[in-house]
This record gives structure tokens, C-alpha cells and sequence, in this order.
């Protein structure tokens, strides 16, 4: 860890009961990301863990506060998640201190392997673990949320808006984005009516925390708002995420139309599933071709290699989603 930053880690954690001791704090890094790195390390004998988010980073720049009141929200309507020591924005740095949840949280490359030979109820069981989490999430009514029509709007207009601010002396973007933003919002009179609920945003197997197979925290809170209770779902949904017939690794579209009954009271419908899987696409198209931008200018961190194709793909997935929608075909 930077000196700098360790010594206002060092400061923060003091002032909030955790001053170190000898041998202390003995820091390990447990992620390095582009946009955040992650550190794991003792004070006071509790172990505690930093998330400092990177200036450079592809989708700076970060509020880590807003993330740190995302997750005691999470935390508070008893919602598995770290809890939250405080957060710190000064000065340019920026880093939440929260508490260590022991587990493993698999990436979807190594789900294959963390499943090992489970039989299918063994594998199922595990899923419904997992889906668990977003009643859970729907609990958590947003009372202060605008109706989540003009939450939407605002949302999607917003993606755009920042997209082409930073592509403006870079590249000429394809009408799709525009054309997509505005098929989005017309289309978001399916969310009349629904009380707005704690979305998480970034809703994927590697950012749980499991420990003998049930999930003892959902981590990197930093995309979460108010939410139809189908984003989330929607989201977990993406074609990229999707390992063969099964979605993130885990179950097939069949398995999760059979186990959603026992988990949610919220109707299966695959016409608004597959609409919030179409905005997940686009709000990821506009994100990673907005860092390329970022990139281009030398103002971002990231693997242009790796990107490129994801870019590709999601515009691909995108336009075929849409179509499959308005025929009445949606697969997830």
C-alpha cells in the first residue's frame, strides 16, 4: 500500500477504535483491480478490510461514501454484507475500512472447478443460496426514492450523457447508444407501480461470499440505487455470464424458472426479466466503451485487449435482445 494511504488508514482506523499494535497492521493485498484495490489487514486485533478506490481508474470517479451507505443500508435491512467501519474522501484518496467476512467468492472461471463433482441438488441448493439474496434486497424499500420510471430516465439519460462526454474528442459513437436509451425509457412503464427496491447493481456469483456453501456477504456495493426487484436478476442473466446452458455457472433457465417460486414472491416474467437483462447490456456497453475512451485519452487503467471484444459482443447481444423482445422470444 502507498505510504501515504496506509498512513491515513492508519490515522482513520485509530479514530475509529482500532489503533494499531505491535506487528500490526500486517497488510495483505486480497485484490488489485483497475478500479479498486483491496487490502486485508489487522488492527487491534480485529481484522479489517480496505477497499481504495484508484483515481485512474476505467469509471472514475468513484464515491466511496456512496458505496459505504449502500452497503450499511444492505447491512441494516439484514442483508448479508461486510459491515461498514466508515469511509474516508480527502485530499484525493479515497478508501472504505469495513469488517473481514472469512469465505471464498468464486469468479465465474473458476465456478466449474468450485462445484467440484456436486450432484445436481447439491449444485441447486447452492443456487437457491445464492438467489436468496435478492428478497432479501427487496425487503429494503427505498422510501425517499423518485418513482422508478423517472429513476430510469434519469439513470439511462445519464449513462449516455457521461458516454459521449467522454468520447467526444475520441471517436464518433454508433446512433445504437441513443437509439437504445430511448427504447429503454419507452419501455419502462412495465416498472408503473412498483415500489422501489435496494438494487445492488453488480449482482454476480464472484461477488459473494461463500462459507460451507451459504452466502455470508455480497461485496463492491459502489453500483448500487433504487431498483425494480428484477434488475438484479436481470443482470445475473447477461450472456456473458453464462457458462454453456447454465446462468453464471450455476443453473440453467428451466432450473431457475422452477427454484424462483420458493425464493421470491415476485412472479416470474420473463418479458420483465429480459427487459432489465437488455438494460444490464446496455448500461455495461456504455461503461466499458467509455473507459476505452478514458483509455485512449491516457486518463484509464485497463486491458484494451480484453475489452474490445467484450464491446463487440455487447453490442451485439443487444441489438439481437431487443428484437427477440418485441417478438415475444425472450431466452435468458
Amino acid at each position: 500500500m502507498d505510504e501515504k494511504v496506509l498512513s491515513s488508514v492508519t490515522a482513520f482506523a485509530a479514530e475509529h477504535g482500532f489503533a494499531i499494535k505491535d506487528g500490526e497492521p500486517a497488510l495483505k493485498k486480497l485484490s488489485g483491480g483497475n478500479s479498486h484495490v483491496t487490502w486485508q489487514g489487522t488492527f487491534s486485533g480485529s481484522r479489517l478490510v480496505i477497499k481504495v478506490a484508484q483515481p485512474d481508474g476505467p469509471l472514475a470517479p468513484y464515491d466511496v461514501g456512496h458505496e459505504a451507505r449502500m452497503m450499511q443500508l444492505a447491512w441494516e435491512g439484514a442483508v448479508p454484507a461486510p459491515q461498514v467501519v466508515g469511509y474516508y474522501q480527502q485530499d484525493g484518496e479515497q478508501f472504505i475500512v469495513m469488517h473481514h467476512v472469512a469465505g471464498d467468492a468464486p469468479s465465474l472461471w473458476e465456478v466449474a472447478k468450485w462445484l467440484g463433482d456436486k450432484e445436481t441438488e447439491e449444485r441447486l441448493a447452492i443456487a437457491r443460496n445464492f438467489l436468496s439474496l435478492l428478497p432479501a434486497m427487496h425487503a429494503v424499500v427505498l422510501e425517499d426514492a423518485e418513482t422508478l420510471e423517472r429513476h430510469y430516465q434519469a439513470y439511462l439519460e445519464k449513462l449516455v450523457s457521461d458516454l459521449e462526454d467522454a468520447a467526444r474528442n475520441v471517436i464518433t459513437l454508433p446512433p445504437t447508444f441513443r437509439k437504445a436509451r430511448d427504447w429503454l425509457i419507452a419501455n419502462s412503464k412495465l416498472c408503473e407501480g412498483v415500489a422501489p427496491r435496494l438494487h445492488h447493481g453488480d449482482f454476480r456469483l464472484g461477488n459473494a461470499v461463500f462459507a460451507d456453501d451459504a452466502v455470508v456477504a455480497m461485496l463492491d456495493w459502489e453500483r448500487a440505487m433504487a431498483g425494480h426487484p428484477m434488475h438484479d436478476l436481470g443482470f445475473l442473466c447477461l450472456p456473458g455470464m453464462k457458462i454453456g446452458d447454465r446462468i453464471c455457472g450455476l443453473l440453467s433457465q428451466d432450473e431457475l424458472h422452477v427454484l424462483w417460486p420458493e425464493i421470491s414472491d415476485e412472479p416470474f416474467d420473463l418479458k420483465t426479466i429480459g427487459y432489465f437483462r437488455i438494460m444490464s447490456m446496455f448500461s455495461e456497453l456504455c461503461y466499458m466503451t467509455r473507459a476505452m475512451c478514458r483509455l485512449a485519452e491516457g486518463r484509464a487503467r485497463l486491458s484494451g485487449a480484453r475489452a474490445l471484444p467484450l464491446i463487440a459482443r455487447l453490442h451485439h447481444d443487444l441489438i439481437a435482445s431487443i428484437i427477440a423482445w418485441e417478438n415475444d422470444d425472450v431466452t435468458l
